[in-house]
């Protein structure tokens, strides 16, 4: 399991703390990483984390 933070690039609105985030996710024994699609932010390792966003990459390609 990952923890993903999103929209990180928007640090003015930010209601989670890092900190929060990253001992929410020591507390479940699992990954943490923030994510910005915008500014471009760990998008590519969070999909590397989750097989089925992969699958799902990859059916929307061969649809194209």
């Amino acid at each position: 399991m990952i923890l993903v933070g999103n929209k990180c690039d928007l640090e003015d609105e930010r209601v989670v703390g890092k900190d929060q985030g990253q001992g929410l996710a020591r507390q479940w024994n699992s990954a943490f990483l923030e994510t910005s699609a915008k500014s471009k932010i760990n998008v590519n390792e969070v999909t590397l984390h989750c097989p089925y966003i992969q699958e799902s990459l990859a059916n929307a390609k061969r649809k194209v």
